[in-house]
């Protein structure tokens, strides 16, 4: 079991191909989202996502039953209005606007949105957010997990596994 962590898929948000020009239409994208996140999560593993899934929440309840894992959901500026059609899909393990947890006693916050201090920021937690679609880089301990930052670090829209993160947000500054 792997633990992975996303946020800002935006389903079926034309607008976003504005910032994400490689793809051609809304389908291409939302295709190699669900292709490139089911390529890596496998079915036991624990997703967390953190926020805005879709713009159309009457039309993303098929893309989401195609993801692999046991998915927790982190709602988003844009999913706030559709917490109940979400809990509704029964894809979702549970859904929270915010969540403590620890991996390896390592206390992790997870929020859609960066915080500037977190609970326990200077006992070296971690704070894994979305929202700034790879335009803020944060400070610390801290990383948005947004696939696009994935597509910045890792080369292509997907979600971050933990160890990946841990990695990267301690590697020595040279």
């Amino acid at each position: 079991m792997n633990y992975w962590f996303l946020a800002d898929t935006h389903f079926h948000h034309k607008n976003i191909l504005k910032d994400r020009s490689e793809f051609s239409s809304i389908e291409e994208m939302n295709e190699k989202l669900i292709e490139n996140y089911n390529k890596v999560v496998k079915s036991n593993d624990i997703v967390f996502h953190l926020g805005d899934v879709s713009f159309k929440i009457n039309e993303v309840e098929p893309l989401i039953k195609k993801l692999n894992g046991q998915i927790n959901l982190i709602i988003g500026n844009h999913d706030y209005d559709n917490e109940n059609k979400y809990r509704k899909m029964n894809k979702f393990n549970w859904i929270k606007s915010y969540h403590k947890f620890k991996i390896n006693n390592n206390k992790i916050i997870l929020f859609h949105f960066p915080i500037a201090s977190w609970d326990c920021i200077h006992h070296g937690s971690y704070h894994f957010h979305g929202h700034s679609h790879a335009q803020y880089q944060g400070k610390g301990l801290s990383l948005d997990v947004g696939v696009d930052m994935a597509r910045k670090i890792l080369g292509e829209y997907r979600p971050f596994n933990y160890d990946e993160i841990i990695s990267y947000l301690t590697k020595p500054i040279i």
